[in-house]
């Protein structure tokens, strides 16, 4: 029996898990070297959050990084849209840690960092706020006239804890890698055809 150096295991792990995020849809469609998207928490997370959706039954198609125009002449970038037979699902990937606070109202949230004795905080714009805005110029881009199924999933890292996290609405928000991902996946295998698979290649 061949006995492997201990050093060599994780190259050998790192260019096998290399070769299978080259062979995904979304290095095929975002062209981002594997390195650099490991690197990028942003990125990571629009990969982790692809990973899990990617093994959904049915007609689908991912689009990344979107930039939409808004009537300003600006854009409002979507980090990851999933078209499905059951609708347009628009994500927004938060690969944030540590403890999250803020209410579906607030303007901004609250990002808390253990800093030795103290807590470091870092505030960021609603992420549920951000995601309409999202929606609103995503659906006058496609035409509000064409009957589209929208939903709004806000997605954090397993790495973070959300706090307090409030919701008036029916707003779907998930945790990546805890309990209710599967149950999305599950949702989407068995909700209503709405969209013609022709519609998958609109954009």
């Amino acid at each position: 029996m061949v006995t492997l150096p201990f050093w060599l295991i994780p190259v050998i792990i790192y260019f096998v898990r290399k070769k299978q995020y080259e062979k995904s849809s979304y290095y095929d469609i975002t062209k981002k070297p594997y390195s650099a998207m490991k690197r990028n928490k942003g990125f990571y997370g629009e990969y982790l959050t692809y990973k899990y959706l990617s093994s959904l039954e049915g007609d689908k198609r991912f689009l990344f990084n979107c930039y939409v125009p808004k009537e300003d002449g600006t854009t409002t970038e979507i980090d990851v849209i999933l078209i499905h037979n059951s609708g347009i699902f628009v994500f927004e990937s938060k690969n944030y840690s540590g403890w999250i606070f803020g209410t579906e109202t607030q303007k901004t949230w609250t990002q808390t960092l253990p800093s030795g004795k103290r807590s470091h905080k870092e505030r960021f714009f609603n992420p549920i706020m951000q995601n309409k805005t999202h929606i609103k110029y995503l659906k006058y881009f496609i035409d509000e006239k064409i009957d589209c199924t929208y939903h709004s999933i806000v997605v954090f890292s397993d790495r973070c804890t959300l706090k307090n996290i409030k919701l008036s609405s029916s707003l779907m928000m998930w945790t990546l890698f805890q309990t209710r991902m599967p149950s999305l996946l599950l949702y989407l295998n068995f909700s209503e055809i709405r969209i013609s698979r022709g519609f998958l290649y609109y954009f």
